[in-house]
């Protein structure tokens, strides 16, 4: 009799001891995967050049000769050459192994906070048209800009053919009315407008020279304007 009641109570604590260890499980495995997201061992220094001890429930790191990580928690520390750690090699796959002192890495805290994602800031949905307008205003702004430039740079254009071919007539008409002069005795007007004609064909040929510079120099400025 006595030997079926301890019977029924162990078979009654049975579930309550299944649910700890699902529980524990779990907790491990949450912590373990706190510092599996981190992939290199440039995150962890080994325990025995810091100089730090460890202790049980330590989130530790192992490498083995492949250079590939294995995260766990120390469950119990007999000596420095007898160190129980807990892995999960496969999920809810518990594992323990012995590892020495020499063996364990340990997270850099400061390393392991810089990694940390920085929040990034969320721009409502809303202000993505407010700004495409702006955008697009600008660009409307270097276009109309740009084709004032040109139309600027046409019109003088326009204007250093009109002097240069003025420049050209005057110096035609100057040079026959001049010659026309010294050939009549009294001719001194004639040679006068003449002289007159070749001053102003002088004057529009500078004038043309300093439009067609103008021209260049708006179209320069268009460029610019498109380019920005």
């Amino acid at each position: 009799m006595k030997n079926l009641f301890s019977i029924i109570c162990f078979l009654m604590a049975f579930p309550a001891f299944a649910q700890i260890s699902a529980d524990s499980m779990r907790t491990e495995q949450e912590r373990i995967g706190k510092i599996s997201k981190f992939q290199s061992i440039d995150f962890f220094s080994r325990a025995r050049d810091i100089k730090q001890p460890v202790k049980r429930h330590d989130l530790v790191v192992l490498q083995d000769e492949d250079r590939k990580l294995y995260y766990g928690i120390v469950d119990s520390v007999k000596s420095l050459n007898s160190i129980s750690i807990i892995l999960y090699p496969a999920p809810n796959g518990r594992e323990r192994v012995q590892a020495t002192f020499d063996d364990i890495y340990l997270p850099k805290q400061n390393e392991v906070r810089a990694v940390a994602p920085a929040p990034v800031a969320q721009v409502p949905e809303y202000t993505a048209p407010i700004m495409r307008v702006k955008e697009n205003k600008q660009e409307d702004f270097r276009i109309a800009q740009a084709a004032d430039l040109l139309e600027q740079a046409g019109r003088s254009y326009e204007n250093a053919d009109i002097l240069k071919y003025l420049s050209y007539a005057s110096f035609f008409v100057g040079t026959a009315l001049s010659a026309a002069g010294s050939l009549n005795s009294s001719g001194s007007s004639l040679q006068a407008a003449g002289g007159i004609l070749i001053g102003a064909g002088v004057g529009a040929s500078i004038g043309s020279v300093v439009y067609r510079f103008r021209g260049h120099g708006n179209l320069k400025s268009a460029g610019a304007a498109l380019r920005r």
